[in-house]
């Protein structure tokens, strides 16, 4: 479960890229000019022309989304709370329906852009893997107009969340997508959205699973408190101790408690892959999550 103190959201997200300036170039001491020699040089090879990449360029877009008990208070994600269930369109849903929406016109002819949804949030507590999800909930739309509908319908299990927050569910969901989308030439991007600290019994095995993902995950997070991320570990202790108790850590992995949440404090780096994004209300995320990420990827437009 998650923190029910904490109004902490993450968005997971993949294939960021990163400019590096060249380093100046030295001086050298002046020398006597010399007898030019005959060099051979590759031609330089042509740039890929724009229908040549709309044929081979798209994004294949999967949400890992958050949907435990503690996005149904007031002041989450979750508007107008009612006797526990969201009795209007949560964030979560406005932000995936905009990013489709904005997908619809950018998206490449050949292939569409895809856009999928997977909860990680299991049906009850102290499930902890995605074999354990009885009815596991996964959906995946091409990027067209006509899907737009059906996107919505689904997307309203996040007005009835339930359950705690197993990180490894998450990466094993990022994990199986990407082993089933094998051959598909569009580019991978996932991200994750939660609104809780991790409650998984083995740490070191989420992070050593998030390791072998070919498309890391990376990390938006909203955080309405006035407290820094490391600053809510400690309630996030006390929350755990109370709820599940000093035997919740993996059997004989672990010498104590104290090793298991020094262990455990370090997931959500090793998910985001040492960074993230962080927003200050989860208001922002309809247009940040277009804006700040999936426009930041590359389309091909003739």
């Amino acid at each position: 479960m998650s923190l029910p103190y904490v109004g902490l959201m993450i968005f997971a997200l993949a294939c960021n890229k990163t400019e590096f300036q060249d380093s100046p170039s030295l001086k050298s001491k002046e020398e006597k000019p010399s007898a030019p020699k005959e060099v051979e040089v590759d031609p330089v090879p042509e740039e890929p022309s724009c229908e040549v990449l709309e044929k081979a360029f798209g994004l294949d877009i999967l949400v890992l989304m958050d949907n435990s008990s503690s996005l149904r208070l007031q002041g989450t994600d979750c508007k107008n709370p009612v006797r526990g269930v969201c009795a209007e369109p949560t964030y979560r849903e406005e932000a995936v329906l905009e990013a489709f929406d904005r997908l619809v016109g950018l998206s490449p002819s050949d292939p569409t852009t895809r856009l999928s949804v997977a909860s990680f949030t299991p049906e009850s507590f102290r499930q902890g893997h995605l074999e354990d999800l009885s009815q596991p909930i996964f959906f995946s739309f091409e990027a067209r107009e006509e899907n737009r509908a059906e996107l919505a319908r689904n997307l309203e299990f996040t007005r009835t969340p339930k359950g705690d927050t197993p990180y490894m569910v998450a990466v094993e969901w990022a994990q199986k997508w990407l082993m089933d989308r094998e051959g598909d030439e569009r580019t991978p991007l996932i991200i994750m959205i939660t609104d809780g600290l991790p409650t998984d019994r083995d740490p070191t095995r989420v992070k050593n699973l998030a390791k072998t993902l070919p498309t890391p995950i990376e990390l938006l997070i909203v955080n309405r408190t006035e407290q820094t991320i490391p600053e809510l570990w400690p309630t996030h202790l006390a929350f755990l101790q109370a709820n599940y108790g000093l035997e919740w850590p993996e059997d004989g992995v672990y010498q104590d408690f104290d090793d298991y949440f020094s262990e455990l404090k370090t997931v959500p780096e090793a998910i985001g892959n040492g960074r993230w994004v962080e927003l200050n209300s989860a208001q922002d995320l309809p247009q940040r999550l277009f804006e700040q990420i999936i426009e930041s990827q590359e389309f091909c437009q003739g």
